[in-house]
This record gives C-alpha cells, structure tokens and sequence, in this order.
C-alpha cells in the first residue's frame, strides 16, 4: 500500500460504477487506500468462485462505506448469489490489506478465521489484529 501510483485509471478500468464513484468521492490522500481495499477483495472473490479474471471485474461490486462491513453486489449475468460469500477483510501494519472468501454454509455457524504470522523454519505465532471489516456480524442474520 505504500506504493504511489494514481488509482482513477485502474478504477476506471477494471471497477464497477459504484466502486469508481465511491473512489472519487474521497479526498486524493484517501483514494489508494480505498483503490487497495476494492482489489483485495475482489481478488478474493474471483479465487473463491475459481474462475480468475473470466469473471469481469466491473460485472461485481463491493460497498465499504459503513464502517466495519463489506456487502457484496452482483450483476445477474453473473449467474451468482451474494448472500453466498463471506469476507473478511484486515490492515496488517500500514502497508498490506489482507482479503479473504469463503462459501457460506447455511447449515453452520460462521467460521472462526485465526491469521498467523509465520517466518518459514524459524517461527510462528498468532496474529491478534481484528478483522477491519466483515460481511457479517455476531447478531446479523448472515451469522446462521
């Protein structure tokens, strides 16, 4: 994240309309961030649904806008259900963002997801940052 680059050609690309309006409504300073938190899950959602980028980028859309929560909108060319996905999304220090999907399962509760930060063959241990966001909550009915 700690890479400069200007993100409104990349939005304007590969992002859906809501994505790229969200994007250009926040001040210059805030966009990058933002441009992050769109790519990362969206690339989570394209390696769950293990499709890659056979799924247009722009035909799916996140919204970020309330704070701790990401709801998922998908075009119905898409032939997908949005209730069908869980995300997670976390800040690890300053420069990354993390994303992860995972297929709901209605008949189990929501999975716990536990990070570990590991350094192959000299250590591992649990990573105690809280999610940033999620797309759905202990009380929501998303939970069941």
């Amino acid at each position: 994240m700690s890479r400069r680059l200007t993100v409104a050609p990349l939005a304007d690309h590969y992002f859906a309309n809501a994505e790229k309006g969200n994007l250009q409504s926040l001040p210059l300073s805030q966009q990058p961030f933002r441009f992050f938190e769109y790519w990362t899950l969206k690339e989570a959602y394209i390696k769950a649904r293990g499709m890659g980028l056979s799924i247009p980028l722009d035909r799916f859309s996140f919204d970020v806008t309330q704070a701790g929560r990401i709801d998922l909108h998908v075009d119905p060319c898409l032939e997908d259900d949005a209730e069908r996905w869980m995300f997670w999304q976390w800040s690890l220090d300053q420069d990354y963002l993390l994303a992860l999907c995972a297929q709901r399962n209605c008949n189990a509760a929501t999975p716990s997801v536990q990070l570990w930060r590991a350094l192959p063959l000299l250590t591992s241990q649990t990573e105690d940052t809280g999610p940033l966001r999620t797309s759905h909550s202990p009380s929501s009915k998303l939970a069941s």
